[in-house]
């Protein structure tokens, strides 16, 4: 059984030129309390026209012990050893920039939200 919180910013500008997120989630394990994640995000997102934008995202992640795997894995057990990569404690650091294309339906669902 696990227990599970999540807090975070959201900003959208007038006109949505600029949409800013922050967020951080945090999980814990109820019966092994050394067992909990915390993530921290943000993103960041800018309308150049309506149907062009950019944006940015960070995230960092944190685990001091496997949350699905036990402290001391089997090695000798071949179908655990095989799924261990995907359990491993430690911290985690991930990017993404990209570009946003809106077209068709999207493009026009943007342009006659009601706020405008």
């Amino acid at each position: 059984m696990s227990a599970f919180a999540q807090i975070y910013f959201y900003w959208v500008t007038n006109q949505d030129k600029i949409t800013l997120k922050v967020g951080a989630t945090g999980s814990q394990n109820l019966k092994y309390t050394d067992r909990y994640t915390v993530d921290l995000n943000g993103l960041i997102n800018f309308q150049i026209t309506r149907s062009v934008g950019v944006n940015a995202s960070v995230t960092y992640g944190y685990s001091p012990a496997s949350m699905t795997y036990p402290k001391e894995p089997d090695f000798s057990n071949s179908l655990q050893t095989a799924f261990l990569s995907g359990g491993q404690s430690g911290a985690s650091l991930s990017y993404l920039m990209g570009v946003n294309l809106r077209l068709g339906n999207s493009l026009r669902k943007i342009r006659d939200r009601r706020w405008d």
